[in-house]
């Protein structure tokens, strides 16, 4: 087996089948595998992805339902993985049909790779216009996935570069090496991947032609609850790996940066513009949540305990609600 595709599902009943689908039309010349891993779906998820047995001959159902989260699936379905290159895509986007052979491709040639999300196909129009999306050529990229923006690093002396699991590939042994995904992210966990990825010195590279067209949220609540998620869980990032800084100062992390809210909102003029705003807000809020319960109660045990005397143990994060 030259390549394993790792798909980690949960309640994807509505757009599973488009996915697979995809998977099933490519015409790589390699022997691959798919291993879809079944999150504990409740609705028809696991009845849809065995519907492609005929379809895809070296489809793997597994369950992973013992724990919560798309790092554990992940982590569960390169350990039963026969080859040692590794992809990763999602069960609401679609990949294209030259897929499989191209991040198989980039992997073989530079070991850890992640390629752009095109938003043209799968969306409205109206959902891919504002601060969303990049124009190249004919068409629209994922805003943040021309991807050789930077991520500030922990500690501030160089740059991070960091993809989307959604289009991820690796070899086995890097991910083996970096300890898998981190469990403690209920989102976010890509992030958290790229950076420790780099930390051990494997480098990050862009996989241009390995494209998956990326489906975003088309409504107002699913879009809150996506991006105040986000939010919530990248405050584990400077949890991690930032240098400590003082309680004081995570406390006005928690309450400034809110003074923009009120001229961005009178500055909404149409639907993609709600979306936008929504996104920002969201995500901004998750952030104050995540900083008050990943770094301020944390720090205000441990004060308690210094000043009484009195052991404390900070909980984990791992089945918080994401």
């Amino acid at each position: 087996m030259k390549l394993s595709v790792v798909l980690a599902v949960y309640n994807a009943e509505g757009t599973l089948g488009e996915q697979l689908a995809a998977l099933a039309r490519q015409t790589w010349d390699e022997p691959w595998e798919l291993i879809v891993v079944n999150n504990a779906s409740k609705d028809q998820t696991k009845a849809i992805a065995e519907s492609f047995y005929s379809k895809i001959p070296t489809l793997k159902i597994i369950d992973a339902s013992q724990r919560k989260g798309a790092a554990y699936a992940r982590n569960q379905g390169v350990e039963v993985a026969q080859a040692k290159m590794i992809a990763f895509c999602d069960a609401d986007d679609v990949v294209r049909d030259n897929w499989v052979a191209e991040i198989a491709a980039a992997i073989e040639q530079n070991g850890f790779v992640c390629g752009p999300m095109s938003v043209s196909a799968l969306n409205p129009e109206w959902r891919v216009q504002e601060p969303v999306s990049v124009r190249v050529g004919e068409e629209l990229f994922h805003a943040s996935d021309l991807f050789e923006h930077q991520f500030p690093p922990f500690p501030e002396d160089g740059f991070f570069k960091t993809g989307a699991s959604c289009n991820m590939g690796v070899l086995k042994s890097i991910h083996q090496d970096i300890g898998g995904f981190d469990e403690d992210f209920l989102r976010d966990q890509d992030r958290d991947y790229c950076i420790r990825a780099q930390l051990k010195g494997y480098r990050l590279y862009f996989a241009p032609r390995a494209i998956v067209e990326y489906r975003y949220k088309l409504s107002l609540r699913d879009t809150f609850s996506q991006f105040r998620g986000w939010g919530k869980w990248l405050m584990l990032i400077p949890r991690k790996y930032a240098p400590p800084t003082s309680l004081r100062k995570k406390i006005s992390y928690v309450f400034g940066g809110w003074w923009p809210v009120p001229l961005e909102l009178m500055k909404i003029r149409s639907r993609a513009g709600l979306f936008a705003f929504t996104a920002g807000f969201a995500h901004r809020l998750g952030q104050s949540q995540g900083c008050i319960e990943f770094m301020v109660l944390p720090d205000i045990k441990s004060w308690f305990a210094t000043r009484f005397g009195k052991s404390t143990q900070v909980e984990g994060v791992a089945n918080q609600d994401p």
